[in-house]
C-alpha cells in the first residue's frame, strides 16, 4: 500500500542531497515494507543551449536490508518485530519463498533494535536447524550467528547439536546486506563415507557417498573447539569405520597433499589415503575443500584390465576400457601386478608410491602394458596403456645373416 509518510523532494535543493526512510503498510498479513529513499540534485545541459543551465533530482529507491544465501542449502527467513508494549516477540507465520544457493531476498518489517531475524534449515543432516538474532543498525562485518536442532540422545546425556555459521554485514548506500555462509564446504569424491571432526567431539558431520557425493557439506567450528573466526583451524577425517587420521590445517591455500587413516584388523594395519585440494568460492568467504582418492588408475587400453597387490589373494581392482577409477592399496603401493581380463599371465610387481614410466611384459599375444606414474601433491594418477611399437626401453636389431 502507499506509504503514509511523503519523501518531501524539495529538501534536496538544499543540500544537494537527502535521505529519508519510508515505510509502507500492507493489509495482507505480512511485515511492512521499509524503503531506503536517497535523493540527488544532478545538473545538465539544456537542450537549445548546450550549457549546464537545468537541474534533474535522482531517487534512488532501495530496501532497507537484504540477506543473501550463500550457503549450499536452501534457506528459509522471516522477521519477527515486539508488539507494542510488550517485551517478548510476536511470530508472523508468513514464510516468503526460500532462497536457494546464491539468492537474495528482501527483509521486510525491519526495526533496528526491535525486529529479530529468524532463519531455518529443513531437513540438513537429518535435522531442522533454526537461528535468532536480533538486528542492529551497526552489526559487527564479520560475526557467527549460532543455529540449533531439536535435542538428540548421546552418551553424555541429552544434547541439542550446534552449528556457527558465519554472517558478512555490510552497509552500501545506506542499504544494509546480511551474508550468511559457512566457513568450509566439504566434497566427498572418494566414494567412500567419510566423517570430519574437531576437537569439540559433538561437532562430526557424516558425509555419505553415492547420492550425496556432489553435494557439499557444510563444515564448521563451535565454540568449544575455537570458534570460526579462529587462526587456527583444524580438522581430523575418518574413513568408513577406519581410526581417525591427525589433524591438518584447514587454513591454507596450499594443498594438503596424502591424509592417512589407519584401520587395525585381526591380520594387519591396513591405510587409506586422500587427497586433499583447496579451493575458494566466488563471495571469497567459503574454503572449498575437496577430498579424493589419492590413488586413480586410467585404463586407456581396449581391454578390461585387473590388478592387485601381490600380497592380496584377489584381483580386487576392475577397470573398464578408457575408465578410471579409485585405487585403496592396503599394503603399502609397493608391489601390483596387472593381467588383462580372461587371461592368466601377469606382469612382474611394479610400484607406484614413485614416478616412473615402465614397460611390464604380458607373455601372451598383448604382449605387456605400459604403466605411467604421476605424482603430486594430493594425487597419484596411474596411467596402463597398451604395448606399441617405441614403448620398449631397449631395442635389438639383427644385422646378422643368422
Amino acid at each position: 500500500n502507499m506509504a503514509h509518510k511523503v519523501y518531501p523532494w524539495r529538501e534536496i535543493k538544499h543540500a544537494g542531497s537527502f535521505a529519508q526512510q519510508i515505510e509502507c503498510p500492507n493489509n495482507k498479513g505480512a511485515q511492512n515494507s521499509l524503503l531506503n529513499i536517497y535523493g540527488v540534485e544532478q545538473s545538465i545541459f539544456t537542450e537549445r543551449s548546450g550549457k549546464l543551465g537545468s537541474v534533474t533530482y535522482n531517487l534512488d529507491i532501495r530496501p532497507l536490508m537484504i540477506i543473501k544465501n550463500c550457503l549450499p542449502e536452501t534457506l528459509h527467513y522471516t522477521v519477527l518485530s515486539v508488539a507494542d508494549g510488550q517485551s517478548g516477540l510476536a511470530f508472523n507465520d508468513v514464510w516468503p519463498d526460500p532462497l536457494e544457493p546464491g539468492e537474495i531476498g528482501h527483509l521486510q518489517g525491519v526495526h533496528f533494535g526491535k525486529s529479530a531475524l529468524v532463519l531455518k534449515i529443513f531437513n540438513y543432516r537429518l535435522k531442522e536447524w533454526t537461528s535468532k538474532t536480533f538486528l542492529e543498525k551497526d552489526m559487527p562485518e564479520l560475526t557467527t550467528w549460532k543455529f540449533y536442532s531439536e535435542e538428540f540422545a548421546t552418551n553424555l546425556g541429552q544434547q541439542r547439536a550446534e552449528l556457527d555459521l558465519g554472517v558478512n554485514c555490510t552497509t552500501i548506500a545506506e542499504k544494509h546486506w546480511i551474508s550468511i555462509y559457512a566457513p568450509f564446504w566439504m566434497i566427498n569424491k572418494t566414494g567412500k563415507m567419510l566423517t570430519y571432526g574437531s576437537k569439540d567431539p559433538l561437532n562430526e558431520v557424516y558425509h555419505p557417498t553415492k547420492e550425496l557425493s556432489s553435494i557439499p557439506m557444510m563444515f564448521s567450528y563451535t565454540s568449544n573447539s575455537g570458534g570460526i573466526l579462529s587462526s587456527k583451524r583444524k580438522a581430523r577425517l575418518r574413513i568408513d569405520d577406519s581410526n581417525w587420521s591427525e589433524y591438518f590445517t584447514l587454513d591454507t591455500i596450499e594443498d594438503s597433499g596424502k591424509i592417512t587413516c589407519h584401520k587395525k584388523s585381526s591380520t594387519n594395519t591396513e591405510n587409506y589415503y586422500v587427497g586433499v585440494n583447496f579451493g575458494m568460492s566466488k563471495s571469497s568467504l567459503t574454503k572449498i575443500v575437496t577430498f579424493t582418492p589419492f590413488y586413480v588408475i586410467q585404463n586407456t587400453t581396449k581391454h578390461k584390465l585387473e590388478l592387485r597387490e601381490i600380497e592380496s589373494k584377489k584381483f580386487n581392482v576392475q577397470i573398464e576400457p578408457n575408465e578410471a577409477v579409485p585405487f585403496w592399496p592396503m599394503f603399502g603401493a609397493k608391489n601390483i601386478v596387472a593381467r588383462v581380463a580372461g587371461t592368466k599371465e601377469i606382469t612382474t610387481p611394479f610400484s607406484i608410491d614413485e614416478e616412473h614410466t615402465t614397460l611390464l611384459m604380458l607373455s601372451n599375444l598383448h604382449g605387456g602394458l605400459n604403466v605411467e606414474v604421476r605424482i603430486s601433491n594430493s594425487e597419484t594418477m596411474v596411467t596402463i596403456a597398451s604395448y606399441k611399437k617405441g614403448h620398449a626401453p631397449v631395442q635389438m636389431i639383427n644385422h646378422t645373416n643368422c
